[in-house]
């Protein structure tokens, strides 16, 4: 794990930040038509989302890592959630998603809220990730037992059987590029799973090629 750790520091961080600084002296220097402004501010956009989402997660996951990550339990509206997810994504103006949030209001979950908010990011932004543009989300949550079973589905490209094997393996290091080439790491679905698991609940996903893709994951009803 500590191997990873510094891979991807290495490598994933530094790539998208030297990207940024020369994209920024290019803007600075004033060598750049109109035209080519236009394309580097949204190369640039794209760099700085992948980073904000690379910096959050491994703070995220080294402090998991460290068990300096505590679980505070509380009332969690899982509709106002997904919305408050949708909201930001949809300002970042990634593919120009359609998000829709099917979870009904009054289905309250219970767990860490911080938590559960860092798993829909993940999962939505994978989602887009593997969608094309002006593609299609839903979020909704189902009564089973004492659990909400929460799905995040995508009509995306789908996912291939033996990846699927191996995309919550914390020592596979799995990764692959989105639709519009966007980067990843293979870390977001790994603090997905354990997060989810030190919320009392499960994750796991069903997936046909072509034809999308849905991840699912249980939570407590409060």
């Amino acid at each position: 794990m500590k191997d990873k750790f510094f891979s991807i520091i290495s490598h994933d961080l530094r790539s998208p930040i030297n990207g940024l600084s020369g994209i920024l002296n290019l803007i600075d220097n004033k060598h750049l038509t109109q035209e080519e402004f236009v394309l580097l501010t949204k190369e640039l956009k794209i760099q700085f989302n992948h980073t904000r989402t690379l910096i959050n997660n491994l703070l995220d996951w080294a402090l998991l890592q460290m068990d300096k990550l505590k679980i505070q339990p509380e009332k969690i509206d899982l509709s106002f959630l997904v919305e408050s997810n949708f909201k930001l994504l949809s300002s970042l103006h990634l593919k120009e998603m359609r998000l829709i949030n099917l979870v009904k209001d009054g289905e309250i979950g219970w767990g860490d809220s911080n938590m559960i908010n860092l798993v829909f990011r993940n999962l939505i932004l994978n989602a887009i990730k593997f969608s094309e543009t002006g593609g299609l989300i839903e979020v909704s949550a189902e009564v089973e037992g004492a659990h909400y079973v929460v799905s995040v589905k995508d009509y995306g490209v789908g996912i291939l059987p033996e990846v699927q094997k191996i995309l919550f393996d914390k020592t596979s290091g799995y990764t692959t590029r989105g639709t519009a080439n966007e980067k990843g790491t293979g870390l977001g679905l790994i603090l997905c799973k354990e997060f989810i698991e030190k919320n009392g609940g499960q994750i796991w996903l069903e997936s046909e090629v072509g034809r999308g893709s849905t991840f699912y994951f249980t939570i407590k009803k409060a």
